[in-house]
């Protein structure tokens, strides 16, 4: 049980920095702390913690919205160039 929990907690975790980041980008406050939080997990960390559709889906979801906002404030020339801009892999996580 003690596991079962442990894990639990990493999602919640996981899903919080996600939406802080989002919130945070929305705001226009700064964001780099979290983003450099979430760049930290490594991809089974992420497994481990993401197991269930409900708990990807929010944290995917809010980390491609964030990500797409902070890239083209930050670079909107990205964005100029259509559909090429979606399909690059831009989001370091």
């Amino acid at each position: 049980m003690v596991v079962y929990s442990k894990i639990e907690d990493m999602s919640s975790e996981v899903i919080v920095l996600s939406e802080r980041l989002l919130l945070s980008v929305k705001k226009g406050e700064e964001t780099t702390a979290i983003q450099f939080a979430l760049q930290d997990l490594d991809a089974v960390q992420l497994l481990d913690a993401l197991i269930t559709d409900r708990e990807k889906k929010p944290f995917w979801i809010n980390v491609y919205n964030a990500y797409i906002q902070l890239i083209i404030k930050q670079q909107p020339e990205l964005h100029q160039r259509g559909k090429a801009f979606y399909t690059e892999k831009v989001i370091p996580i």
